[in-house]
């Protein structure tokens, strides 16, 4: 015969929601601060998107190279989800251009090799920072050639 596990007791269970109350109330409120303080802070995913791409750490490999190209989309991402079609349509064009073509430049790096890596993130550089001081109203910036792998 098998025995049934004994019924939670109504103070255990009272103690258990008690628990689970305050760490999701711990969540919301840190994911609450975070927003906030991102907000207060200015930040802005364009220009951590230069900064992701700009770090000096992440192309010693390949696939380090590809995932760094990979957070600067998503960077990009960010802006594009909060962006006013309506408003500003340019903006959030050249913003999904951008962030298509480093998505595909970061698939491309992979298999590159140092300089095909440097050649890359030179180009990835070069359209973060067309977008980054384009002004209001200004088009689509014209992407470079994707960069080929250099053995």
């Amino acid at each position: 015969m098998t025995q049934e596990p004994p019924a939670a007791t109504p103070v255990r269970s009272r103690r258990r929601r008690a628990w689970l109350g305050i760490g999701l109330a711990s969540v919301v409120m840190a994911s609450v601060g975070v927003a906030v303080t991102s907000h207060l802070r200015g930040d802005d995913p364009v220009t951590d998107a230069v900064a992701i791409a700009g770090s000096d750490d992440g192309y010693g490999t390949g696939l380090e190279a590809g995932r760094t190209l990979a957070r600067t989309a998503s960077a990009l991402n960010r802006a594009i989800v909060t962006c006013d079609r309506v408003a500003e349509p340019e903006r959030c064009a050249a913003l999904g251009a951008a962030s298509g073509y480093i998505q595909v430049v970061a698939a491309t790096v992979v298999h590159c090799t140092a300089p095909g890596r440097e050649e890359a993130r030179r180009s990835v550089r070069s359209v973060l920072e067309e977008l980054r001081t384009a002004g209001p109203g200004h088009p689509t910036p014209a992407l470079p050639p994707i960069p080929e792998c250099r053995t």
